[in-house]
Formats: C-alpha cells, structure tokens, sequence
C-alpha cells in the first residue's frame, strides 16, 4: 500500500511540474474538461474558460463586503499588459498598480479598472525610484469595516517601505517601516485595532537580517 501511495503522489508530482510554467513562458496544453485540470493547471484553465491572459505579477486580493467590490495588486506592469496587444493597454511601470471590480450575487467578477496607480518611475533616483507621494510595490491588502482599503508595500521603488490608507477618493501615508523590510499581515478587528508585521529581509541597499517585528495600533 505504501508503495502505491509514493508511486500516487510521484506521478501527480510529475504531472503538476510538466505543465507548470513561468508567466513568460509559453503555454502548455491542459485539457479542460479534465475534473482536476482548474487545481494542476490553474492558469491555463483559466485561459480555455475565456479568463484574460495578460495578467503579470499579481500579489494579493481583498474582498469589500460594504460595497461589493473587491481589490488585486499588480506589482509589476509589463509584457503581456503593456505590449500594445489583447485585451491590456497599459504603460510600463515598476511602481504597479491597485484595480478594483464589482462582483454580482454569485461573486462573478467581469471586469477590473485600475483605480489607484502607482507613481512615476525616476531611474535616476537610487533610493526613491518611485514617487514617494504615491504607492509603490503593493504586495498586501485588507479592507476595514468602512470601505477603506489598507496597502502595505514591498518594494525597492522606495527607500522606506509604507503602509497606506485609501479611502477611494485620498491616499494616506499611515506608517513606514525601517530600511529593508516590508508590510506585511494586515488585518484590523472589528473594534478598530490594526495589526501589521514588518518583515525584515535581506536587500541590496542593506544587507543586515534581523528577527522580524510585530506590531499592533489601537484606534
């Protein structure tokens, strides 16, 4: 029995790696109507069920419950979504982007807007290559009680990684975090305390590792 459980799980294993791919690659063929195709090939099933294919670098979705809505990131605009080509017409960033959609009764999503873009890209400028008044690497999201939607970064394009708050109309700076650490484990309760990790990770600017921090803010 346990030889025929190792040979199982080889064989899935096997099948999982032939037919994932990186997002530039080029597609491998699934078999849609196959009962386990949406879990092996995820990305592919997608693509035969008529889902846009373009998509790059997406981080993190939260569900606005207030006003049926819902929240992706994108931390990277390019390729497929800034070719000129299909269903995307964007321009290139590095900074990313936030797009937001409706969902109806059965949670149907049929289309996102980019709603909250992030700076302009300055090369130039080695420690804020992005805008510093606007976000910048978006990574992950949550969604308060009144619609507001929190965004903490991970990203080079600023010096100083930020938490955000955007209530659909102003974004505002909440919090930054030391050199070379990220936001990370948003969540607030329901009676207003939020919760955030910064996650300390070696980078290039600095390359010092510490034991990663927890906080919490009342209010």
């Amino acid at each position: 029995m346990k030889k025929l459980l190792v040979a199982t799980v080889t064989a899935v294993l096997l099948a999982v790696s032939a037919v994932t791919f990186a997002q530039d690659l080029p597609p491998v063929p699934t078999v849609p109507d196959n009962a386990y195709a949406a879990f092996i090939d995820t990305y592919q099933f997608a693509v035969a069920k008529g889902a846009t294919a373009e998509w790059r670098k997406l981080e993190w979705l939260a569900v606005d419950t207030k006003n049926s809505s819902l929240y992706v990131t994108s931390s990277n605009l390019a390729k497929a979504m800034t070719d000129g080509e299909g269903d995307m017409q964007f321009e290139e960033t590095a900074c990313a982007a936030i797009f937001s959609g409706s969902y109806d009764a059965d949670m149907n999503v049929s289309r996102l807007e980019l709603v909250l873009p992030g700076g302009a890209l300055d090369e130039a400028n080695e420690e804020n290559a992005c805008d510093t008044e606007a976000i910048a690497g978006p990574d992950n999201l949550f969604v308060d009680p009144m619609g507001g939607l929190w965004i903490g970064e991970d990203t080079d394009g600023h010096l100083n990684n930020v938490l955000w708050m955007w209530n659909g109309t102003h974004l505002k700076r909440f919090a930054t975090v030391p050199l070379g650490s990220e936001v990370t484990g948003l969540y607030i309760a329901a009676g207003g305390t939020l919760f955030m990790n910064i996650q300390q990770l070696r980078c290039k600017r600095h390359p010092l590792e510490h034991r990663p921090e927890r906080g919490r803010i009342s209010g």
